[in-house]
């Protein structure tokens, strides 16, 4: 269990990194990271890298500043199996292009299948760009890829954005990019650009 506390992590070269803890399985109450700086490959996140099992969760908390990362990487939390509530990233995040990026968004990266994880009452704000030429798949100002759980009271207002010769290829929305599960009570207001299958709301 974590209550407070503040840190910047820099490992590019890292799998589960995140602003406070890389990987957790308990609870993390009114914790806030300002001016932060997250970097990492896979489970990437700003306040943690991934959030295991279906009893974890994020509640009233924030960050704010820059994330860099390849695969599951997000605002917030890279990989969600449990519960964001209350909660929220104004975040610039750069994604490092290969075959393997995807599943990135402003607040979660990644919410599991396994499990039925929830995110309610958050948010998120700022910018997503690739760093590099090539393509990456599954972007969304709230989440990357929503698998099995539900999003609800919660919106983005987060630029997806080209930049030089890099550009993201599919599934590519303003809220989520790949959604197969439930959305309710949500919106957004970024601008989004992409390949194809991009939308305003949802990508695909």
């Amino acid at each position: 269990v974590v209550y407070g506390g503040y840190d910047t992590d820099y490992a590019p070269h890292s799998d589960y990194v995140g602003g406070v803890v890389g990987l957790s399985k308990g609870q993390i109450t009114n914790v806030h990271v300002k001016d932060g700086h997250v970097e990492g490959l896979r489970y990437v996140g700003g306040i943690v890298g991934k959030l295991e099992n279906d009893t974890s969760f994020v509640q009233k908390s924030s960050f704010k500043g820059v994330v860099r990362g390849r695969r599951n990487v997000g605002g917030l939390i890279g990989t969600l199996e449990g519960h964001v509530q209350e909660s929220f990233a104004d975040v610039e995040i750069f994604v490092g292009i290969n075959n393997e990026s995807k599943n990135v968004g402003g607040l979660v990266g990644e919410s599991n299948s396994r499990v039925h994880p929830s995110i309610t009452k958050s948010y998120a704000m700022g910018i997503i760009v690739p760093e590099v030429e090539k393509a990456a798949s599954n972007i969304g100002g709230l989440v990357g890829l929503n698998e099995d759980g539900f999003v609800e009271l919660s919106y983005a207002s987060v630029d997806i954005m080209s930049f030089n010769q890099g550009y993201f290829s599919e599934c590519i929305g303003g809220l989520v990019g790949l959604n197969k599960a439930k959305i309710s009570e949500a919106y957004a207001t970024g601008n989004v650009t992409g390949y194809e299958t991009v939308g305003g709301l949802v990508g695909k």
